[in-house]
Parts: C-alpha cells; structure tokens; sequence
C-alpha cells in the first residue's frame, strides 16, 4: 500500500460527505432502513474504490516526479562529461539509475491492482 497522501485524506473526507451511514438515519426513516433505501455496503465499496483510484493516480504522480528527477541527473552527468568530471558524472548515472528503479517499481504497483 502507497504511504498515505494528504490529498487521498482530503478526497476521502469530501467522499464522506455524500453518504449517510444508515445507522445514523434510524431513528429518523425507520421504514426506509427496512425498506433497503440506505445501504452501508454501497457506500464502503464507494469509498473503497475512490481511494484505490487517489492513492493509484498518487504513486502515478510519485514515479513522475521520479522521472523528472532521472532526467536530471542524466542532464547533470551529461554537463560533467563536458567539464571531464568523471566521477561527478558516474555519480549522476548512478542516481539517474536509481531513479529509474523507484519509478518503475512505483508504476508495477499500479499494474498490479
């Protein structure tokens, strides 16, 4: 599971906003309750599916920032090759390697829901 995002937080509050639990209704529409007008599992499934799809669109966002950082120290060595730093320049491509790794285990997480 992705680490929580503040934005998933915040979309699952505004999501919560537009069911009402049926427990909550009771008291109120006793006949709709037995009627099956309120139904808790519609509204968790709801949830359930509205934060896989925020926290599958954060780790999208994660592994771009991760590309974006991969282009950079490609972009970084490149400028050290040209001032003939070669350790400079390894270390960049090292970096850029790596985050090639996290970008793409950051995107296997979403092939695989």
């Amino acid at each position: 599971m992705a680490m929580t995002d503040v934005k998933v937080e915040q979309c699952d509050r505004v999501l919560g906003l537009h069911f009402i639990p049926r427990n909550s209704v009771a008291g109120q529409d006793s006949e709709g309750v037995l009627a099956g007008k309120y139904d808790d599992a519609e509204a968790i499934v709801l949830v359930a599916r509205h934060r896989q799809a925020a926290e599958k669109a954060t780790r999208e966002r994660d592994a771009g920032i991760a590309e974006a950082h991969r282009q950079a120290r490609l972009e970084a060595a490149k400028n050290a090759l040209s001032r003939k730093v070669k350790a400079e320049a390894r270390d960049h491509e090292s970096m850029a390697i790596e985050a090639l790794h996290i970008a793409t285990a950051i995107r296997s997480q979403n092939d695989d829901r």
